[in-house]
């Protein structure tokens, strides 16, 4: 519903238009929440939902649009969407089968980080409270200092004078709605911080209710700047909750007992528009009351993911794995004001990816955890009983995997997919894969999942790959890509892998070894002064050959190529390149997984530290610098990219204090190497959004000169930060992490002509909500053209504490500095609008446009300088509105009245009236000052072309599929038909018919 600026701005210019030691210290993070494994249609949604995959990660991607809804107040759609890098073979498929997910609706999902923030103090935890309960407000440089006080030996917590324990590392949460997106936590002072948004992170407002006996809060409330209120959860069944337990008996996990099962995402349940129209969302979701999860469950709510497990061969293993069980929900149904209804309806998967059932005592039958999930089945929208659209959706089951192979959209046709195959797809608990989690096909024994060792001779305990179990291998991590789809139309896109490859790999070692760049570290040999720290053992680029010496692969695929015909066999051909120059190269690879031992019930499980980008949101394992695109004409498109080279994390402010007083080197596991203890679980400030932002692009003709170049650069709004704080060894050391959103500072445009070339510079500054406030474009010849906006919200008292949406538009104006002369520039046009109340809604009253015969200069000196006084002229006057909010009168500045009448509870117009006020047509038509609840009766077209010197527009409408009949002045009519699908079929007058549409498809 982000259409309102837009609106306004087109109206006001065109009128009317943990520590090193994990088996010795304390540690009170507890193992399950850090290996939670979200489902894969809230992971999928929240990582590629509403935001377009770029380049930067070599990611495939496609839509199917399902359905479109658009009214006076809401807009949103339904799409299926697709999305890989290559096949993950321990996560169970989702609703669409695999790879596939449905974009719609929205989504508040959390990463768990230490200890869960709804948590109480108790057994489960010590007696520390979760960041959010009862914990007692600090201030973040006192954190990033350490002076709070005592912490932990976990380092999660600090005690203050008073004995007050808090934890200190804040969950994360992610949101995805409706064309908004962002991330937001909370700070030592418990006020809600909102980043990485596409714009105005300053605009939302965050509210958590529904506080539960346990801490837990049910309900996210999320106030957009327009206005808006979208709810999230609030029910048990728009929730999702991460299973809590472990592995038992072989086949059999065990629900833990105590503390409920946190929340680990909120489903969108309601968006309400400021006139109090409503969508809702519905879900099914149910609880389970057993106290263990096995094969005769039959829980179709349970999603399981599993990461292998063991390997050290120091103590006999059993399990192998970690399970990760989270308990889904449904999305079921969608409601517009009652009005429209689109139901979903599911069916049992039929399968439950683990290809076979294994034998009891095997080591794979832990498998038989997983249930057997649901599947979409079909899509109904339907208005007054009558069915608007179906989607059907088409699978196949291939080794136990759902896979999506049609999408029938009725009035559309039937879309239909292929897929790379080559291999049969392994089991939920299979060994075969690499270290990133995808598939690779070594056939491996469960014993050797951690081939990864310090070898003796490497005193510098420097990690080696002492056997190739789990390298990277793409001609197996590419199976269930989509290789194919083709549309209604006869059309069709083919698509095209290769391995992802790498020049560059992010390590902990020694010191970098690196040919051309080492990443800047702190240099002190270490002191205890804060912030200076020994370099060794800090995240820095590595050669990838420092690892992987005999190939340059790394986990997954990206797109190599891809084809797109249409029906008439014309095509086009998009290829892709990945090289940073002629030999190398442009991937770096971002995260490698390190593992902790941990011992349960007499045996030892060997766990990822770290998790697979599989289960984080805002993060992939590579990512390219430089990308470029190759079309069949020879003429391509380079892309290049911040990255870990340009944008490196850094150890900048961070701080360490001693946990462990009087640590000798005799009491470190290897004594000549305190280095590697005292820093390898040490973190780096952050700067990940940051990266995979376009910072240059060029096209080339071709043959292959330069025709464009755009070049974009990037700031933050807010240098400010949040802090938390990591243990290594003996030491506690602070981390700070960004709070800012990171955005376009300013765009230059390159023109070639041959030797010669124009350039073009465009600035922004934005307000402290993070909104537009001024655009400087100078043009090749130096004249610079400004334009300022200023928000309701800033040019009225108290307006910015909620009493009006923020996003509200009250003065524009444009300006032009002539090239080569002074500072000062000339405003050259200029707008405002003014508001008023009606109804608790906030809507235009006026709108005005400055009386300038000529330009106004507007100089710089004294600085800073002295508004002008402008005149202004009303352009429109906005009179009066109904309950709903539609204007149901406007005056131009000629004195013209036109008034409208909705109908059809407000969705539209139903009559449109020149020359006579709305009273006057209240009047003559017995209209209350709501909207209709259909059209208007014949008495009252009839009563309205009776008024004298009015000009009377009438129309009808099938609500939700189009205009039916019109009138216009001269009572001509015009007709409009429709076919069962929603499409036009013909248009009619009194005379016959005008046009006549068929469709063939």
């Amino acid at each position: 519903m982000k259409h309102l600026l837009q609106t306004v701005l087109t109206t006001l210019f065109g009128i009317y238009g943990h520590a090193a030691f994990p088996q010795s210290f304390d540690n009170l993070t507890d193992p399950p929440l850090m290996q939670y494994s979200p489902t894969p249609q809230t992971w999928s949604f929240i990582r590629y939902g509403n935001t377009p995959v770029n380049y930067y990660t070599g990611t495939a991607q496609a839509d199917v649009l399902l359905y479109e809804y658009s009214d006076p107040d809401f807009q949103f759609s339904l799409s299926a969407g697709y999305a890989s890098n290559g096949f993950l073979p321990q996560r169970q498929t989702g609703i669409l089968g695999l790879n596939w997910f449905l974009n719609c609706g929205g989504t508040i999902t959390r990463e768990i980080r230490g200890l869960d923030d709804f948590s109480p103090g108790g057994s489960n935890t010590g007696h520390v409270n979760g960041f959010l309960c009862g914990t007692i407000p600090y201030d973040e440089s006192d954190l990033m200092n350490l002076s709070l006080g005592h912490y932990s030996t976990a380092a999660q917590a600090y005690t203050d004078a008073s004995s007050h324990e808090s934890e200190v590392d804040a969950d994360i949460f992610h949101f995805s709605f409706m064309g908004h997106s962002g991330t937001f936590h909370y700070d030592g002072a418990r006020q809600v911080r909102i980043y990485n948004t596409q714009g105005g992170h300053g605009t939302y407002r965050i509210e958590m209710t529904g506080c539960q006996s346990n801490g837990e809060h049910s309900t996210i409330t999320i106030t957009t700047g327009d206005g808006y209120t979208y709810v999230f959860g609030g029910k048990e069944s728009a929730l999702e909750r991460m299973v809590k337990g472990s592995l038992g008996s072989f086949g059999n996990y065990q629900l833990a007992v105590g503390p409920a099962n946190p929340v680990v995402s909120w489903m969108l349940t309601s968006v309400t528009a400021p006139n109090g129209r409503k969508i809702s969302f519905t879900y099914d979701g149910a609880n389970h009351g057993g106290t263990y999860i096995n094969r005769d469950t039959k829980h179709p709510y349970y999603v399981t993911s599993f990461q292998l497990g063991n390997g050290t061969g120091e103590q006999m293993p059993i399990h192998h794995r970690q399970a990760s069980i989270t308990r889904t929900t449904y999305l079921t149904g969608i409601s517009v004001d009652n009005a429209l209804n689109i139901e979903l309806t599911y069916l049992p998967k039929g399968c439950y990816d683990i290809n076979g059932t294994p034998t009891p005592g095997d080591r794979g039958y832990d498998g038989t955890i997983a249930q057997e999930l649901k599947k979409l089945d079909r899509i109904d929208v339907t208005c007054n009983r009558e069915t608007l659209r179906t989607c059907r959706f088409g699978y196949k089951v291939k080794n136990d995997r759902l896979i999506l192979k049609s999408i029938d959209v009725s009035g559309t046709g039937t879309y239909k997919m292929d897929y790379y195959e080559k291999y049969d797809y392994p089991g939920l608990t299979t060994a075969d894969i690499d270290f990133w989690g995808y598939y690779n096909g070594k056939g491996n024994g469960y014993d050797y999942f951690c081939p990864m060792v310090i070898a003796n001779p490497d005193r510098d305990m420097n990690e080696s790959i002492g056997l190739p179990y789990r390298n990277p291998d793409w001609k197996y991590s590419i199976i269930g890509c989509l290789r194919r789809i083709e549309y209604p139309t006869g059309g069709f896109t083919e698509f095209e892998y290769e391995a992802n490859r790498a020049r560059y790999i992010v390590l902990k070692r020694n010191y970098p070894k690196i040919e051309d760049v080492v990443t800047p570290l702190p240099d002190d040999p270490g002191t205890e002064i804060p912030g200076n720290m020994p370099a060794q053992y800090g995240a820095a680029l590595n050669d990838y050959s420092t690892l992987f010496r005999d190939s340059d692969e790394t986990g997954g695929v990206r797109i190599r190529k891809i084809t797109d015909q249409d029906v008439l066999g014309s095509f086009q051909t998009r290829s892709y390149e990945y090289m940073a120059d002629a030999t190398h190269s442009s991937g770096i690879v971002l995260h490698f997984p390190r593992f902790y031992g941990d011992v349960r019930g007499g045996y030892n499980i060997i766990l990822p530290l770290l998790q697979y980008p599989a289960n984080t949101f805002d993060k992939s394992h590579v990512g390219y610098g430089v990308v470029r695109e190759i079309f069949a004409d020879g003429s391509s498109v380079k892309y290049e990219f911040n990255n870990y080279k340009t944008h490196p994390d850094d150890y900048a402010g961070q701080s360490r204090i001693a946990i462990i007083p009087n640590l000798l080197p005799k009491d470190y596991p290897v004594s000549n190497r305190i280095d590697f203890y005292d820093n390898i679980l040490r973190e780096p400030n952050s700067h990940h959004n940051q990266r995979g932002k376009l910072h240059t692009k060029t096209m080339y003709n071709a043959q292959n000169e330069k025709v464009r170049c755009e070049k974009t650069s990037y700031e933050y709004h807010d240098s400010g930060y949040t802090a938390y704080v990591v243990a290594s060894g003996p030491y506690a050391y602070s981390v700070r992490k960004p709070i800012g959103d990171y955005r376009v500072a300013s765009r230059t445009a390159i023109d070639y002509f041959g030797a010669d070339s124009l350039y073009t510079i465009t600035k922004y500054n934005y307000n402290k909500y993070g909104q537009p406030s001024l655009t400087m474009r100078t043009s090749a010849d130096g004249h610079c053209y400004i334009t300022e906006i200023k928000y309701l919200h800033e040019t009225v008292s108290g307006a910015g504490s909620g009493t009006y949406p923020l996003d509200y538009p009250a003065e524009i104006a444009e300006s032009s500095q002539p090239a080569r002369q002074s500072s000062d520039h000339y405003i050259t046009s200029a707008a405002k609008c003014e508001y008023t109340r009606i109804n608790n809604m906030v809507k235009p009253s006026v709108i005005s446009k400055t009386k300038l015969e000529e330009p106004v200069a507007v100089s710089h000196s004294p600085v800073p300088p002295t508004p002008p006084i402008l005149e202004y002229v009303p352009k429109i006057y906005y009179d009066s509105y109904d309950t709903k909010g539609n204007v149901t009168q406007i005056r131009d500045a000629e004195g013209t009245l036109y008034s409208y009448i909705w109908g059809y509870g407000g969705l539209y117009p139903v009559a449109k009236i020149m020359n006579a006020t709305y009273s006057r047509v209240r009047l003559a038509a017995g209209l209350p000052n709501t909207p209709l609840s259909g059209g208007l009766s014949q008495q009252q077209i009839d009563n309205l072309y009776a008024i004298e010197g009015a000009y009377v527009d009438i129309y009808e409408y099938k609500p939700h599929v189009g205009l039916t009949r019109h009138l216009d002045p001269s009572r001509k009519e015009s007709r409009y038909e429709y076919d069962s699908h929603g499409r036009l079929t013909g248009v009619h007058d009194g005379l016959g018919t005008l046009q006549t549409l068929e469709y063939h498809f």
